[in-house]
């Protein structure tokens, strides 16, 4: 199965392909590199072109994450809705997705693209942290989130816990990285008890290729 993968970084995009793979039961082949990365705006500009190559290029599907960052959560009163929550980054990439898909011509003798989209929140870090950490699941962040108590501040903090330091080099941060990825990817439904919407959701939407 060739599908692309777009997240905000090259780094995140590593551990995505584990867990998908892990989810999917079976290895995944990356259709190609996409274009540099900068963080949650450009990844959502990308969102259209790369479906677009993808589409054309006869690849099997589109796998999208992003980060929650300090935007409203996802929470599963927003699937029964017509019109998307405003600010609910996951509605808006799904919806994004939809709309575009539904545009494009058959491909011949292929079905349609499948696209799979979740959200970490506040960020990965908190997933790769899962299991290390008793508070880093879903529902203490909004918790946190709620009170007033989620700020840029808790992502640094979750970022020198999963590196060591903010200043890690590529090396040592992508390293990091899929030691953790591996980890969790082990345990798949202990990642989605903790992470119920954002790594749920992914989860859904993957066991339906």
């Amino acid at each position: 199965m060739k599908i692309g993968i777009l997240s905000e970084s090259k780094v995140d995009e590593a551990a995505y392909k584990i867990l998908v793979e892990s989810v999917l039961g079976h290895p995944v082949d990356l259709f190609k590199d996409y274009w540099k990365r900068g963080g949650w705006s450009q990844a959502k500009k990308l969102v259209r072109p790369i479906i677009l190559d993808l589409h054309y290029s006869g690849a099997d599907g589109f796998v999208f994450v992003g980060d929650s960052d300090s935007t409203p959560p996802h929470i599963a009163s927003h699937d029964q809705l017509d019109e998307v929550p405003e600010d609910c980054r996951l509605c808006e990439i799904r919806r994004l997705a939809r709309s575009l898909i539904e545009t494009l011509p058959a491909r011949s003798g292929q079905p349609q693209l499948k696209v799979a989209v979740g959200i970490a929140t506040p960020a990965i870090e908190a997933w790769l942290l899962s299991g290390l950490d008793a508070n880093c699941t879903e529902a203490w962040f909004r918790e946190e989130q709620a009170r007033g108590r989620l700020s840029r501040q808790t992502r640094r903090n979750l970022k020198i816990r999963k590196y060591g330091s903010l200043e890690a080099s590529a090396g040592i941060k992508l390293q990091r990285t899929l030691e953790n990825a591996h980890r969790i990817a082990r345990d798949i439904e202990q990642l989605e008890q903790r992470f119920q919407f954002g790594f749920g959701h992914l989860r859904n939407d993957l066991a339906q290729w």
